[in-house]
Formats: structure tokens, sequence, C-alpha cells
């Protein structure tokens, strides 16, 4: 499925994070490989995206069948 989202944590030293879709679904696991083989290093938090998720035991995951989508980070983010 493809979702809209708003990335809420990741850390590329630990190798995941989360992104919470518009839709109110529940949470979507991002391993650290999914942002890399789109060619980023990072998502920051409140950084919105786009991701193809699967239905896996227990949670969503997203697959890096579809790189992730990004759009800026709005500036003045965080001042």
């Amino acid at each position: 499925m493809d979702l809209s989202a708003t990335i809420k944590f990741f850390n590329p030293v630990r190798g995941f994070g989360f992104v919470v879709p518009d839709a109110g679904d529940r949470e979507v696991f991002v391993h650290a490989s999914v942002p890399f083989r789109s060619g980023m290093a990072d998502l920051a938090p409140s950084q919105r995206a786009f991701v193809r998720a699967e239905s896996i035991p227990r949670r969503l995951q997203a697959t890096d069948k579809e790189p992730i989508r990004t759009e800026p980070t709005p500036t003045g983010y965080g001042e």
C-alpha cells in the first residue's frame, strides 16, 4: 500500500525509524536500507514522506521495492 506520512523518528546509527501515516493507520517501521537505496542518508522528524508499505506479522513495514520520496523540511523548523 502507498502511504503519505510524516517522519516520527529515524536513527541511521541504530538502523531504523518510524513514519506516521496521514490516514491515522499504525506506524510504519522503516529499516535504514530503505532511505539508503533512495540515495538518502537521513530522515528528519516532521519531514513529509511517501512510502510503500507491506503488512508483516505485528506491524507495517516500509519496503525497498519503492524508494521513499520526501518533501523538504519546512524552513525555520525547530527555531
